[in-house]
């Protein structure tokens, strides 16, 4: 039998020799020095070697357990070497489907379809919550306590968030599971699990109430551009995100237009703003103040980055305003519908709300052009209006 001492004295020869441990086990020396750890056993009548590693990584007691092993399923009728490659290929297998990988390829799949705000968001769930936790495993080894166990850490301080987590993970495992890389949805089972308190319901300013509203902002203390995009985000009906990452490059003074591309929509899709009078002003304002920037609303800190997300969301608290920012498109499309001088169609488009017929989707985005500039040209008069309704 072999000792340790005498495996790690053993000098390299001309050629390669053996030195036998006993019962088909050696250590094979090459002419380099090189020692491995090998098996010799004969499977059906046929002389078979297999090699467990190379020594010192695999000691000498932990290759007599591998031995030890083979032995054993041999003699239960297994062939090792056979058993060995089938072992590889099972965690060539499972590295290609931890969670991470699946839900990459996912990531992947989806993305190009979505805005640039559900790439970042999506980006950030995966890469500081799930990854972090389970991203290494492989999906089939997850289970429902799991995924219980992840969200309802973050649930303690952040359920709302916890949910969309868990949401999210059984998106990344159903899609493992059609692309048949996985064995089911553990986050399926849990749902409910995560109790999301209600959102709290909010009555968006009526038209009788924009005066107030201007006013409040016309005393707002803080940076000019921070009241612009207040402003701004009642004249053209965007979404926050799409007017506090607006580019220069977008908007068009001279045609009076604010091109969005679909990359920073919700839908997806391109959108056209048309300008009123009242928008197109506040819009020259914007880029002369915004130090030459890319971006129209840069940070405060940072030309190279947009105006931070909370930004309006401080200032809506300084200002002591119930209603929140993305609130003002109900007030819009109250308005604008109570008015009854434009179709609805007219104003769900003003309002970038997807249409699901394709067909009707493909005519509505020309044939409703010189309709919605009359909206919003509308809407801004009635805005200014009750800007100056005191003026006299």
């Amino acid at each position: 039998m072999l000792s340790d001492s005498k495996v790690r004295q053993a000098k390299p020869k001309d050629g390669p020799y053996k030195l036998a441990d006993g019962g088909g086990l050696y250590v094979y020396v090459s002419p380099t020095g090189a020692k491995s750890w090998r098996y010799d056993y004969r499977f059906h009548g046929r002389r078979k070697t297999v090699t467990f590693g190379l020594y010192p990584e695999l000691s000498l007691a932990m290759a007599r357990e591998r031995h030890h092993e083979a032995r054993r399923l041999v003699a239960s009728g297994f062939d090792p070497a056979s058993k060995k490659q089938q072992d590889r290929r099972q965690a060539i297998k499972g590295a290609a489907n931890t969670v991470r990988a699946i839900g990459e390829d996912w990531y992947a799949e989806l993305s190009p379809h979505k805005s640039e705000t559900w790439r970042q968001n999506v980006r950030r769930w995966l890469d500081q919550r799930i990854y972090p936790t389970i991203g290494e495993r492989p999906a089939s080894d997850v289970t429902s306590a799991d995924v219980l166990a992840l969200v309802k850490d973050m649930a303690r301080n952040h359920p709302k968030s916890a949910e969309t987590v868990r949401q999210m993970l059984s998106r990344i495992f159903v899609y493992g599971v059609r692309n048949q890389r996985c064995a089911g949805d553990p986050a399926h089972a849990v749902r409910g699990a995560v109790i999301v308190p209600p959102v709290a319901s909010y009555q968006p300013i009526r038209v009788g109430e924009i005066h107030g509203f201007l006013e409040s902002l016309r005393a707002y203390q803080g940076r000019r551009p921070t009241i612009l995009v207040a402003e701004l985000l009642l004249l053209t009906c965007v979404r926050k995100t799409e007017l506090t990452e607006a580019q220069v490059s977008e908007i068009d003074l001279e045609a009076k237009l604010w091109r969005i591309p679909g990359a920073r929509m919700k839908n997806g899709l391109d959108h056209v703003v048309p300008l009123s009078r009242q928008a197109l002003e506040l819009f020259r304002e914007a880029v002369s103040l915004n130090c030459g920037s890319r971006f129209l609303f840069p940070s405060f800190s940072r030309l190279d980055k947009p105006m931070s997300r909370s930004t309006l969301n401080v200032m809506w608290k300084r200002c002591a305003l119930a209603t929140p920012p993305h609130a003002l498109r109900a007030t819009f499309s109250t308005a604008a519908n109570e008015s009854g001088r434009f179709r609805p169609d007219v104003i769900e488009k003003t309002l970038a709300h997807v249409e699901r017929n394709r067909v009707r989707r493909a005519y509505n985005a020309a044939a409703y052009f010189e309709e919605r500039r009359e909206l919003l040209q509308w809407w801004g008069d009635l805005v200014n209006s009750r800007r100056t309704e005191d003026a006299a």
